[in-house]
């Protein structure tokens, strides 16, 4: 699914932030090895590191979900060198401990609801799905349905049959069990929808609607936990 993202800024610079990382990383390994493999460089694996970054640099270009699998793959192979730089020289072990750890707080930042929604797409049954119902109200008070999902930091999914440009607000109604709230929300970014799905719109919550924020997150979790009970419980039952 392409991923398109209004003026948001913060995207700019994690993705920048990311690059950075992957090359300083790639830096800290030849570092590694120039001084610790005096049997010679070794370039296949190196070289295998080389082509890992460059995938993940790719898929982060459009925001693909690869790029969590190629990034997890860059990780460990990094992660295997950290450790055995700080049998040899430890400080070069921490220069490595210190980079892979910024690369994950700037990868944390990035797997928020509006660049990486988390979606079930393999959970068929609806009534185990953990989203809530809601209502997009448009102009002249017509109301179209969506389905809201993926409920933290302060943002969320909204997934809607209906096509809406990056930077719309939408004033969206979701129905709690003792009232529905109303609220307004901007889209950041747009998954669009592959051919019998919804389109994914990343919402970003105003200050002024944090209230309705926390009630919702708070009755979503509650309600994911109740479905997944259920539903181990028909497991366990046969």
């Amino acid at each position: 699914m392409l991923q398109k993202i209004g003026r948001d800024e913060n995207i700019v610079y994690l993705k920048r932030f990311i690059k950075a990382f992957l090359i300083g990383l790639l830096m800290f390994v030849f570092l590694k090895a120039m001084i610790v493999h005096t049997n010679g460089f070794p370039f296949l694996k190196f070289s295998l590191l080389v082509v890992v970054a460059a995938f993940c640099h790719l898929t982060l270009k459009k925001l693909y979900y690869t790029y969590w699998t190629f990034g997890l793959i860059f990780f460990v192979l990094v992660f295997v060198d950290v450790l055995a730089a700080m049998w040899i020289k430890p400080w070069l072990g921490v220069m490595g401990l210190t980079l892979l750890l910024c690369f994950s707080i700037v990868n944390y930042f990035l797997a928020s609801p509006i660049y990486y929604p988390r979606v079930n797409w393999w959970e068929y049954d609806f009534r185990y799905r953990t989203d809530l119902k809601g209502k997009i109200i448009l102009e002249g008070d017509k109301e179209v349905e969506c389905r809201v999902a993926d409920i933290r930091r302060n943002a969320a999914c909204v997934h809607s049959f209906i096509s809406f440009p990056t930077g719309t607000i939408l004033n969206l109604e979701i129905e709690l069990p003792l009232k529905p709230i109303k609220f307004a929300v901007k889209i950041i970014s747009t998954r669009q929808g592959i051919p019998g799905r919804p389109s994914i719109y990343g919402v970003q919550f105003p200050k002024n609607a944090l209230p309705a924020y926390k009630e919702i997150r708070r009755y979503w979790i509650e309600l994911a936990q109740v479905k997944s009970d259920h539903k181990f419980k028909k497991v366990i039952d046969g």
